[in-house]
């Protein structure tokens, strides 16, 4: 993809450090954005001040909207939401995170497996959805966000190593 001006993009996880930086950045050259996170208000309130920042601003936020991503059923939901607002999605930003510290053994079950869910089941069922409708266009980009932990195995951090580790290998295998 040669420039992302007029193109539209869904970023999850947006009202997040990464998720702040894609905003300003795909404003800046003039993209259309659906953005998600999980509390709505904080969102809107992030899009606007980086929206009013931008001078001469040639993108546009389309729609800003709360998912749970941490579900199957929560991810169809986000993604038809997200194509109610526009069904010509044309890049998927798979930004949403969550991260937790400690001792494997001493984080509770439902933490780390609510981490597998956003950090690698959410973006592989939001790809499905999305290739969907893309494929048969032969068309749209996914961007997967991993991080240093999808290299090098942190031991504090094992649900989010691990999440990361099988996210950077979705990718690849995609």
């Amino acid at each position: 993809m040669q420039s992302l001006k007029g193109k539209t993009i869904l970023i999850t996880g947006a009202a997040g450090g990464f998720g702040q930086q894609f905003i300003k950045q795909f404003l800046e050259q003039g993209s259309y954005l659906i953005l998600t996170d999980r509390n709505k208000e904080a969102l809107e309130k992030t899009a606007e001040d980086i929206y009013n920042a931008i001078p001469s601003c040639t993108g546009k936020i389309n729609g800003c909207f709360a998912s749970d991503l941490s579900t199957k059923k929560g991810c169809e939901e986000a993604f038809a939401h997200a194509t109610s607002i526009s069904s010509e999605i044309e890049v998927l930003i798979n930004n949403a995170g969550l991260i937790n510290y400690g001792s494997f053994h001493e984080i509770p079950l439902q933490k780390w497996e609510a981490l597998m869910q956003v950090n690698l089941m959410a973006p592989m069922y939001l790809s499905y959805f999305f290739m969907q409708h893309v494929v048969p266009k032969q068309q749209g980009h996914i961007l997967n966000i991993s991080s240093v932990s999808g290299f090098i195995a942190t031991a504090h951090a094992v649900p989010y190593s691990t999440s990361k580790f099988g996210i950077r290998g979705f990718g690849m295998a995609l």
